[in-house]
């Protein structure tokens, strides 16, 4: 017997770090488990409390650039493998590269492309990224 997938959103294994920062701390970094358009999960237990907002910071390399992308966030839920994040606000460049990554990574792309014309589950607001050039990139890391 098949199990039913109670999933809202269809999510691909992505291997990365993201920064997390909550109100008045500074940034840590967790190893990504899984993301899907509307969030994702972190590996590590951030000992937050349901709906805490934080604010999740990754790099995205496209084409010979890199993006900053500063994504506002909820606690959703806890469990052993890590912590649940629902995405709430994204400027329209994160929201663009979310998709991007969602279809390049995904063995099923239509599947992200079918929940795209649906809506979003988060707000997008105007574009707030930050583009670093290589110049820049290369002499931080």
């Amino acid at each position: 017997m098949l199990k039913k997938n109670l999933r809202r959103h269809a999510r691909i294994y992505l291997e990365g770090q993201v920064g997390v920062a909550f109100a008045g701390q500074r940034e840590t970094t967790y190893p990504i488990i899984d993301i899907s358009l509307s969030g994702m999960l972190i590996r590590g237990q951030l000992h937050r409390e349901l709906n805490s907002t934080c604010t999740i910071t990754f790099t995205v390399r496209r084409l010979d650039m890199m993006f900053i992308m500063s994504i506002t966030s909820k606690v959703s839920r806890n469990d052993p493998r890590g912590t649940a994040v629902q995405f709430t606000t994204m400027d329209e460049l994160a929201c663009s590269l979310l998709q991007t990554i969602l279809l390049y990574k995904s063995t099923q792309p239509q599947i992200f492309g079918e929940e795209f014309t649906l809506h979003y589950p988060f707000v997008v607001s105007e574009n707030t990224y930050h583009e670093i050039s290589p110049e820049i990139s290369s002499n931080t890391h």
